[in-house]
C-alpha cells in the first residue's frame, strides 16, 4: 500500500484579504465591548466640554460634511475633534423647511454657540442621536447662533463645490422643483430634499435605498466609463485607470463621501488595477479591502444600518447570484434570470438588517425593487450625461434633459401608482432579539450551501426558517402599559393591554419618532386614536400612523373635525359625553367648549380608568375649564399636564384640588428648550407643592407606567 501526504491544508491564498478583515471587525467588537474604543471620543468630549458644557463659546474649525439645506454640518478643530453642529433656526425657509446657507466642504468658518453632549434615545425605537453621531467620529454637538466665514474652499473641495453649483443650475433650469429635487437626491443622496411624504412612502416600499449613493450609483457611472474605455482599446491602460479613479473620487466627494459610495469605488478601482496588471479580480478580497480601510478610518461605522447594509448586500449578491441563477434555469432570458437573482440575493440580507435597525418588513419589497430599480440604473447615467451635455453646449440643454426628465417621471408615478394599487406593503415586526439574528445567519449559510447541491435535510432548512419566522412574531405586553412619548414640543401617550388593544392619546408633533415606537413595539393596528383637538403640536404624527398602520376609530370633538384633517369615515365626531369599553378598562371622553378662550376653545378630554386608578387627558384646556373637568372626576391618580405645562393652564388652588382628588403623578409633555418657556417655573412649583410626582418629557425621553 502506498500513501500520499499531501501536507498540512491552508487557507487559499486567494481569500486571506478576507480573513485578515474578519479579525480586524472581530477586534473592534472587542475594542467596543471592553470599551477601549470609546476612549478617544471621551477625551474628545472632555477637551471640549471640561470648562465650557452648555455655555456661549466661540470654536474655529474646518467643515468636513455639508450639504445644501441641511440643518446641520459636521466641522473639525484643529486638534482633531470633529463636532456636530446645528444651524440657527433664523436661517431657515419656512416653507420648504430647509437650511438658506451653506457652507461647502473646506471651508473654515468660527462658529459661536452652545456646546453639549449628544442626546441618547428618547423613545424605545426612537432617533439614537449618540449612536448616529459616533458614526460620525463626533461626540460633541454645538447648537450655532452665529456663523462666520473665515476662508472659502479651496483645492479640490473647491472645484467639488463649482461642480455641486452647476448641476445644480443645470437640473432646476430644465426639470420641474419636483423633478429636480428627485435628481439631486439620487445623484448626491440628499434626500432630505425630497417631501417627507415621497421619502415616507419610498421607505415603506423597502426602495428608500436608491437615495444612498451606494455601489447602485457608482457601479453604473463605473461601469459606463470601462465600457468606454474598452470601446476605444484602453482597457488596459493606466490612462483609464487614472481617470476612473479621479471620476469616482470627485463623484463620493460631491456625494458627500459616504462609506457606501467609497466601498463601491474602491472594489471597482481594485478590478480596474488587477485587469490592468493581469491578474484574476476577485471580488471578495476586494470587498474585504475596502471594509477593512474604512474601519479603519472610523471603526464606529460597524454599527450603523448603511454600513452594515451596504457590505451586507454587496456580499449576498456575491455569494448568492450566480446559484439562484443556476437556479432559474427555466426562465428562457438571461437578463430576467440576472435581475431576479440580484433582487432575491439583495433581499436575503436586507431583510434580517432591516429588521434589527428600523423594526419593520416590506413582504412586496422585491417587487417593487425589481420594478423600480431598473429605472435608477438608467435615470443616473441620463442625468450626468445630460449634465455634461448641457455644461459644453447650453443652446440643447433642454433637449439633453429629456430623457432624464421622462424616466424621472416614470419613477415619480410608477412608486406613487405602486403605492396606491398596492396599498399598505410594511408590518411592523418590532426589533428581533440576538438568537433570532444569529438563526438567521445560519439560515443563509445552510441556504447557500443547499444552493450548491451540496447534501443535508432540506426539511430541517425548511424548519429553521419556520422557527426564526415564529420567533419574529410580536408578542402582547406582559402588563397593561401607559407610555407617554417624547415627542417635542407636543403631546403624545399610548395605551397597551394583555389583550392586544392600543388606543393614542394624541399623537404629538414629530411624525417619525411615534411611527418609529409603534415599529418597536411591533404594532400593526390601533383600536382608536384620541384628538385633544387640531393643533398641529397634537396631531402632526396622524398622517404617519394612518399611512403605517390601520386605525379603526378617531376620536376628536365635534368643531375640530375639519381642522384635524382625518378621514370622514374612520372619524367619530363627539359632541358629548361618551365612553369607550376596552376589555378590562374604559376610556370617559367629555368634550368642553370654552367660548371666552380664543386659543383652545373646543377640547376633548379623555379620562382612562383601570383597576386601582385613573389617568387624566385635559389636553391644553385653561384654567377654568381644568376645573369644571376635575370637577366631574371622583379619583384621578395620573395628571397629564395642560397645555404642556403653561403658567394659564393651572392654579396653585387647582393643584391642591388634584391632591385632594388623588393625584400621585405628574407628566409633562414639553420640548426641550422649547421658545415658549414650558413648563413654567410657577406650576412646577404648584406641583412640588402639593408633594405630587413629577415628571417631564423634556428631562425625561419617553415615561412608562405599569397599569396594575
Amino acid at each position: 500500500m502506498i500513501s500520499v501526504s499531501h501536507g498540512p491544508r491552508h487557507y487559499p491564498k486567494q481569500y486571506r484579504m478576507v480573513w485578515i478583515a474578519c479579525a480586524f471587525i472581530l477586534f473592534i467588537v472587542i475594542a467596543e465591548w471592553t470599551g477601549i474604543m470609546y476612549r478617544p471620543i471621551e477625551k474628545a468630549q472632555q477637551n471640549l466640554l471640561a470648562d465650557e458644557v452648555n455655555r456661549y463659546c466661540s470654536i474655529i474649525g474646518n467643515v468636513t460634511e455639508s450639504k445644501k439645506g441641511q440643518s446641520y454640518f459636521f466641522m473639525q478643530l484643529e486638534s482633531g475633534e470633529q463636532l456636530y453642529v446645528t444651524i440657527p433656526y433664523e436661517y431657515y425657509d419656512v416653507n420648504t423647511r430647509s437650511s438658506t446657507v451653506w457652507y461647502p466642504t473646506g471651508t473654515k468658518i468660527q462658529v459661536e454657540g452652545v456646546l453639549s453632549l449628544p442626546d441618547q434615545r428618547r423613545n424605545p425605537g426612537g432617533f439614537d442621536e449618540t449612536a448616529w453621531l459616533l458614526s460620525k467620529k463626533a461626540g460633541v454637538k454645538l447648537a450655532a447662533e452665529r456663523i462666520s466665514v473665515l476662508s472659502e474652499a479651496n483645492g479640490i473641495w473647491y472645484m467639488v463645490c463649482r461642480i455641486h453649483n452647476e448641476l445644480e443650475r443645470i437640473l432646476y433650469q430644465t426639470l420641474s422643483i419636483e423633478q429636480a429635487d428627485l435628481a439631486m437626491a439620487l445623484l448626491t443622496g440628499a434626500k432630505h430634499r425630497l417631501s417627507d411624504e415621497f421619502y415616507a412612502m419610498t421607505q415603506r416600499m423597502g426602495i428608500a435605498h436608491i437615495f444612498a449613493v451606494s455601489g447602485l450609483h457608482v457601479g453604473v457611472i463605473g461601469s459606463v466609463v470601462l465600457w468606454s474605455f474598452h470601446y476605444m482599446g484602453w482597457t488596459r491602460s493606466w490612462v483609464s485607470v487614472v481617470i476612473l479613479a479621479i471620476g469616482l473620487g470627485l463623484y463620493c466627494m460631491l456625494a458627500g463621501l459616504p462609506a457606501s459610495a467609497l466601498r463601491a469605488a474602491g472594489m471597482i478601482l481594485l478590478s480596474a488595477l488587477a485587469i490592468r496588471l493581469y491578474r484574476p479580480p476577485n471580488a471578495l478580497n476586494y470587498l474585504a479591502f475596502a471594509a477593512m480601510v474604512i474601519l479603519l478610518d472610523n471603526p464606529f461605522l460597524l454599527w450603523s444600518a448603511g454600513f452594515q447594509l451596504s457590505f451586507g448586500v454587496t456580499l449576498a449578491l456575491l455569494m448568492f447570484v450566480s446559484p439562484i441563477q443556476k437556479k432559474l434555469q427555466f426562465i428562457q432570458s438571461e437578463k430576467m434570470r440576472s435581475s431576479i437573482a440580484v433582487v432575491l440575493a439583495a433581499w436575503l440580507v436586507s431583510v434580517p438588517l432591516t429588521a434589527w435597525h428600523f423594526y419593520t418588513f416590506s413582504f412586496l419589497s422585491p417587487l417593487f425593487n425589481f420594478v423600480l430599480v431598473p429605472l435608477v440604473t438608467m435615470a443616473v447615467p441620463l442625468l450626468l450625461a445630460g449634465v455634461v451635455l448641457s455644461a459644453l453646449l447650453p443652446m440643447g440643454m433642454m433637449l439633453f434633459m429629456m430623457p432624464s426628465k421622462m424616466v424621472l417621471w416614470l419613477l415619480q408615478n410608477g412608486t406613487v401608482g405602486f403605492q396606491y394599487v398596492v396599498g399598505r406593503t410594511q408590518w411592523n415586526i418590532g426589533q428581533p432579539d440576538g438568537l433570532v439574528m444569529l438563526l438567521y445567519i445560519v439560515f443563509l449559510i445552510l441556504l447557500w450551501y443547499r444552493l450548491q447541491d451540496k447534501r443535508y435535510d432540506t426539511i430541517f432548512l425548511v424548519m429553521l426558517f419556520i422557527f426564526v419566522v415564529g420567533l419574529s412574531i410580536p408578542t402582547e405586553p406582559k402588563q397593561d402599559e401607559l407610555l407617554y412619548l417624547d415627542t417635542g414640543q407636543g403631546s403624545c401617550a399610548m395605551l397597551r393591554t394583555r389583550a392586544g388593544e392600543v388606543v393614542l392619546f394624541d399623537t404629538g408633533a414629530q411624525t417619525q419618532e411615534l411611527s418609529s415606537v409603534l415599529a418597536w413595539y411591533g404594532v400593526n393596528h390601533i383600536d382608536a386614536v384620541i384628538l385633544s383637538h387640531g393643533d398641529a403640536d397634537h396631531t402632526n404624527g396622524l398622517a404617519r400612523v394612518l399611512e403605517t398602520v390601520s386605525v379603526a376609530q378617531i376620536y376628536v370633538e365635534e368643531s375640530q373635525k375639519e381642522r384635524s384633517k382625518v378621514p370622514d369615515k374612520i372619524t367619530m365626531p363627539i359632541d358629548s359625553e361618551a365612553v369607550l369599553q376596552l376589555n378590562a378598562h374604559k376610556i370617559v371622553l367629555k368634550p368642553f367648549v370654552d367660548n371666552t378662550n380664543t386659543t383652545n376653545r373646543a377640547e376633548l378630554t379623555a379620562v382612562l380608568h383601570y383597576s386601582d386608578g385613573a389617568a387624566a387627558f385635559p389636553g391644553d384646556l385653561a384654567v377654568s375649564a381644568v376645573q369644571q373637568f376635575i370637577a366631574g372626576e371622583e379619583h384621578i391618580t395620573i395628571w397629564t399636564v395642560p397645555h404642556h405645562g403653561s403658567r394659564n393652564s393651572g392654579s396653585a388652588y387647582l393643584y391642591r384640588q388634584l391632591q385632594q382628588k388623588g393625584v400621585q403623578y405628574a407628566v409633562i409633555s414639553a420640548g426641550r428648550d422649547n421658545g415658549y418657556g414650558h413648563p413654567h417655573k410657577a406650576v412646577l412649583d404648584w406641583i412640588d407643592a402639593c408633594k405630587i410626582a413629577r415628571y417631564s418629557t423634556a428631562e425625561s425621553g419617553a415615561i412608562l407606567f405599569i397599569l396594575s
